[in-house]
C-alpha cells in the first residue's frame, strides 16, 4: 500500500525504507500530503535525471560500494519508467 493508503487507514507512522532509493522525493510528498491532503505531482524524466546525477556525485564522493550503486541505478531506471513495484536487491543484482 502507498503512504496515503496507510495514513488514510489510520496508521500513525510509516516505514519508508527502500522506497526512498528510487523516489528521493518521498519525504516531501508525504509531508505535503499530511499538510494539504493533495497527492504529489508526477515526476518527469528530467526530475529523475537531476536526482540521479546528484546521487551519482554523492556516491562517488563517499565511495559507495559498487553493488549499492548498481542496485540504486537499476531501481532509479525502473521508477523513471513507471515501475514502482518492489524489487529485492538480490533479484535485481543477480537477475
Amino acid at each position: 500500500p502507498s503512504a496515503k493508503e496507510l495514513l488514510d487507514m489510520g496508521c500513525s507512522a510509516i516505514m519508508v525504507a527502500r522506497a526512498a532509493v528510487g523516489n528521493p522525493w518521498i519525504f516531501e510528498d508525504i509531508a505535503g500530503y499530511l499538510e494539504t491532503g493533495a497527492l504529489p505531482k508526477k515526476k518527469t524524466p528530467q526530475d529523475y535525471e537531476r536526482a540521479w546525477n546528484s546521487y551519482a556525485a554523492l556516491a562517488q564522493q563517499y565511495k559507495t560500494k559498487q553493488k549499492f550503486y548498481d542496485y540504486h541505478q537499476k531501481i532509479f531506471h525502473l521508477r523513471m519508467n513507471g515501475d514502482f513495484s518492489y524489487h529485492a536487491p538480490s533479484r535485481i543484482l543477480n537477475g
